[in-house]
């Protein structure tokens, strides 16, 4: 008789742990979705200067969604300064100009579970594509790991979390995913988040106003240099330069820790008075990303919203 009793207590238990990791995850991903487009939605007038500027899948998301809720009833989802504050918004986008202002409550506003396809219809209300993403993921995840065999790609693995949240709630939950698998589901969850942040950074960068720094000819491991055709009619030592790292294609950022013209060190370089007649300089940079391709320089309280972990962790 303990015997049964310590089985019933112990498949009890199991079935706590288990119902409380599937919210758990299942909540913190809504939880991320909402939060990283509201911030979003609050920073595109300082991301961009004026409406206009602003990406046309952007404005017209933010147009539809707004107008949609406002002529709808939320079912007690919006509070009365919500609404208030998405009509305030949406008249400063009709004016246009510079003092416009973006709803994040329309924008990350959804009815319905987020399976594959609402995750897509809302990160492309912020000009995110899923696509590159997904291929990615699909590839390092479903093929090679733990979850091989159980989920074909992203897509089934969100639609059987959002089915076991929804059996749980209704008390209903025989089939129990063992503890190894719950982990590599929270593994690719954890990849995931990353990844639509780096996205969305991608994104905005290529959108934003930048100035071209230049473009790099080369890369020398040692001593972890740079050669870059430059652009830009100056360049100093303490600059920070935005750009794709080239093995990952991530945007970093990093700070510009020296500087040579024709092998001779200098603090700064100006394009018309430069020994190089070729215009090309070498620089180091730190943290010592491997940058690819253009480089640029953006302004200060643009970068400081889309710089990265490794070069926050250096100031």
């Amino acid at each position: 008789m303990p015997e049964t009793v310590s089985s019933a207590r112990s498949a009890e238990w199991r079935r706590m742990i288990y119902s409380g990791t599937v919210i758990n995850m299942y909540g913190a991903l809504e939880q991320f979705v909402d939060d990283i487009v509201k911030k979003y939605a609050s920073f595109t007038n300082i991301l961009f200067t004026e409406y206009e500027k602003v990406p046309e899948a952007l404005r017209k998301a933010h147009d539809e969604q707004a107008r949609r809720l406002l002529n709808r009833d939320s079912g007690g989802r919006l509070s009365r300064d919500d609404t208030d504050h998405m009509v305030r918004c949406l008249a400063s986008c009709l004016d246009g100009g510079t003092e416009f202002k973006i709803s994040g409550t329309a924008l990350s506003y959804h009815d319905n579970n987020l399976k594959i396809g609402i995750l897509s219809e809302i990160f492309g209300r912020v000009n995110v594509s899923l696509d590159a993403i997904t291929k990615a993921l699909d590839l390092d995840a479903f093929e090679n790991g733990i979850l091989n065999g159980i989920y074909a790609d992203l897509d089934s693995l969100l639609l059987d979390l959002v089915n076991r949240r929804n059996e749980i709630s209704h008390g209903d939950y025989p089939d129990l995913l063992e503890p190894d698998v719950l982990s590599g589901v929270a593994n690719v969850l954890k990849w995931l988040v990353a990844a639509l942040f780096d996205e969305l950074r991608k994104s905005t960068f290529n959108s934003i106003s930048s100035l071209d720094v230049g473009y790099v000819t080369k890369y020398y491991e040692q001593p972890k240099a740079h050669l870059i055709e430059l652009s830009s009619v100056e360049l100093s030592v303490g600059e920070v330069l935005f750009g794709f790292e080239r093995s990952t294609q991530r945007l970093r950022a990093a700070k510009i820790t020296s500087l040579q013209d024709d092998s001779v060190s200098t603090d700064s370089v100006l394009r018309e008075s430069m020994r190089d007649k070729e215009g090309v300089v070498g620089l180091t940079v730190d943290p010592p990303v491997k940058f690819g391709g253009k480089i640029s320089t953006i302004p200060l309280e643009v970068a400081e919203i889309l710089y990265d972990d490794d070069f926050r962790a250096l100031q």
